[in-house]
């Protein structure tokens, strides 16, 4: 069994689940900031709601922990 697609830790629990969390903020207030810009918010929006339903399926599911992982480390690392 690869892991990668079927294995879930405490930890990538935790990481999805918080990431989850901060995007159901993060989506209506992105939203109501870029109101003036509508292509930003559009494309803001789309991306935020798509990598949620994307990681919540995958929490929901209990698979591909890891590459929800990979990609909380990119978006993670966007600040900077």
């Amino acid at each position: 069994r690869d892991l990668r697609w079927h294995g879930a830790t405490f930890y990538s629990r935790w990481c999805s689940l918080l990431y989850c969390a901060k995007m159901a903020v993060d989506v209506p207030l992105s939203a109501y900031e870029l109101r003036e810009k509508r292509s930003a918010q559009l494309m803001m929006v789309a991306h935020h709601l798509l990598s949620f339903v994307a990681i919540g399926c995958g929490l929901a599911t209990k698979r591909c922990a890891f590459f929800a992982c990979m990609a909380l480390c990119a978006e993670a690392s966007t600040p900077f």
